[in-house]
């Protein structure tokens, strides 16, 4: 089994997701096995054909909470509740 707790930083820029549930579901794994990140990159990421799910957005960002550096260039998926938490 792979150990990602003590991961640092994570490159996602230009994943693809069929739907915003499985991003939603990606977000709240990745933030449970990834606690201790400081820097991640969603650069071009779009989702915008779905609406976000801000509130995965949210929870991640929460339990991340060391999380200094985020890269959302490109990125038009995030609304201003999102933005308000980071």
């Amino acid at each position: 089994r792979l150990n990602t707790s003590n991961l640092r930083s994570l490159n996602l820029s230009e994943l693809k997701f069929s739907s915003k549930e499985e991003f939603g579901e990606f977000l709240d794994i990745l933030g449970q096995a990834c606690p201790n990140l400081l820097n991640l990159n969603l650069n071009n990421f779009n989702l915008s054909l779905w609406s976000f799910p801000n509130m995965n957005f949210i929870r991640f960002v929460n339990v991340c909470s060391n999380l200094r550096e985020i890269n959302l260039s490109y990125c038009y998926f995030l609304n201003d509740t999102s933005l308000e938490c980071l």
